[in-house]
């Protein structure tokens, strides 16, 4: 009589895998920790292709969302399916600006046609002096100011995209500094605006200042006097850099931002060049942008 013995082996571990993950400027860096997995399929959540590296980055399409990230792992036991929540913070101020890395490093804005454009005293109290439509704007021939574009970038660079062969600025500013300009209407002049031709600046530059206190000599009645602003956010401009209309006072006040919008204030003056305070702010605007 004889003994026979089979060997069955033992069974093939299926494959394990944890995720991790680290957000930096953008791109998400994913990594694993795994056994016994061969190849790797990766469903990031938000209808982008599938990665079959081990350890992919990733730039997700949005700010402030959730994404819900499928791990397929195989190796010779089989398959391991893996689920990461994937949370992506809300868009900081330079990323509702320039979109960030998420939306190719810049951002396009243009004033809103649709909003009102606030004529407002330059002081803490931003008290509504006028209130200006497209069609008032119209009427005074500045259409162009709702097509203008105005372009941030992630490293500080900026450009200004005008859409026909004038800008709109300060009357007096042209005056006092003898650059030539040609009002379109008598309305235009009466509220110190004018056209000029715009050369751009080469390597025009930006810079977003959150946090800031804001000190600014403006006009009142017969006397000049300091505003401070406390604790709010500007962007600043070199090189004749501007935001909507070009004047003296090239920083402007962040009222709001996000994706979508940002509200800002431009100081303006339109104390006449023969006059003491010349250049000295006077007034302010409110314009409400839209991103291109």
């Amino acid at each position: 009589m004889s003994l026979i013995v089979i060997s069955c082996g033992e069974k093939i571990p299926s494959p394990t895998a944890v995720i991790s993950a680290a957000l930096d400027s953008g791109v998400v860096k994913f990594s694993i920790e795994t056994t016994d997995a061969e190849t790797f399929e990766w469903d990031f959540g938000d209808g982008s292709e599938v990665a079959t590296v081990e350890n992919p980055q990733h730039v997700f399409p949005e700010y402030g969302k959730t994404y819900s990230v499928i791990l397929k792992a195989t190796g010779p036991g089989g398959t391991t399916i893996c689920n990461y929540e994937m949370v992506i913070p809300a868009a900081t101020m330079m990323q509702s600006l320039t979109g960030g890395v998420l939306h190719g490093g810049n951002r396009k804005w243009r004033v809103n046609r649709n909003s009102k454009i606030y004529v407002v005293k330059p002081d803490n109290s931003f008290t509504v002096i006028d209130e200006w439509t497209a069609d008032k704007l119209n009427t005074m021939g500045f259409s162009n100011l709702f097509l203008d574009e105005y372009q941030f970038f992630v490293d500080g660079s900026y450009a200004i995209i005008p859409k026909t062969d004038r800008i709109i600025t300060g009357l007096q500013y042209c005056l006092s500094k003898s650059i030539p300009n040609e009002p379109p209407t008598d309305l235009a002049s009466d509220n110190g605006l004018t056209l000029t031709r715009y050369l751009q600046p080469m390597s025009l530059s930006y810079g977003l200042n959150e946090s800031k206190d804001l000190t600014l000599a403006i006009v009142e009645g017969q006397q000049l006097k300091n505003i401070t602003f406390c604790d709010v956010s500007t962007i600043s401009f070199s090189r004749g850099g501007f935001l909507g209309i070009m004047d003296w006072e090239s920083e402007c006040l962040m009222k709001e931002i996000t994706e979508k919008e940002m509200v800002v204030t431009l100081f303006f003056s339109d104390v006449p060049s023969g006059e003491p305070f010349r250049g000295r702010i006077n007034k302010a605007f409110i314009l409400r942008f839209e991103a291109v």
